[in-house]
């Protein structure tokens, strides 16, 4: 594990407490969903989407070990395809199925994340070896184009700390760029409806 710098935990608050607790609010703000989004903006934010995605996957091409050793994050059991998602996906013509409508209980997300880090860090970790059925020791099978966007921009605290600081300068922009996609769709759902 890196040396803990200042940068990690600037990233730490900003990026996992900050960042997900915006995401929970916006999502719970966004109106009932529509199935007929803008189809011309839904390209955009989708080719925008797919390029951050790249720009992420770059910067944490050498940490999948950390996830693959994990996979903690994976057990939870809400759909991670969130409204956001949907908008995209239901814009380009591919319509995601939800599983169920437990969608992003972001703070039980983040409570249970901080629990095993903690655990982790104490060394009294459970050894039940489960994981999603995607990923493996390497991370996860998925290309970046079928991946959520809240498995993307997800960072666990463990996550975090086991990053190099200049992998944290890599992330920034690609992360921030994710932050605007989010608030752009919630944007055009909100107004759509106030409108109609």
């Amino acid at each position: 594990m890196p040396k803990l710098t200042m940068k990690h935990l600037s990233f730490f608050l900003r990026r996992f407490l900050r960042y997900n607790a915006e995401l929970f609010c916006l999502q719970a703000k966004m109106p009932k969903w529509s199935e007929h989004p803008d189809e011309r903006l839904a390209q955009s934010l989708n080719d925008r989407r797919l390029a951050a995605h790249r720009e992420i996957l770059d910067a944490t091409r050498d940490y999948g070990h950390l996830c693959g050793s994990c996979g903690r994050c994976c057990l939870e059991k809400v759909e991670r395809h969130t409204d956001f998602d949907q908008f995209i996906h239901a814009g380009i013509g591919e319509p995601l199925h939800y599983f169920d409508k437990k969608i992003l209980n972001l703070p039980v997300m983040i409570a249970t994340s901080i629990k095993r880090t903690v655990q982790h860090l104490i060394g009294k970790e459970h050894d039940e070896r489960k994981s999603c059925r995607y990923l493996s020791e390497s991370g996860c099978t998925l290309t970046h184009q079928q991946r959520p966007m809240l498995c993307v921009s997800w960072f666990c605290p463990k996550y975090i700390f086991g990053l190099q600081p200049s992998s944290l300068d890599c992330l920034e922009k690609p992360l921030h760029e994710m932050r605007l996609i989010h608030h752009e769709i919630a944007e055009a759902v909100s107004s759509r409806d106030t409108a109609s």
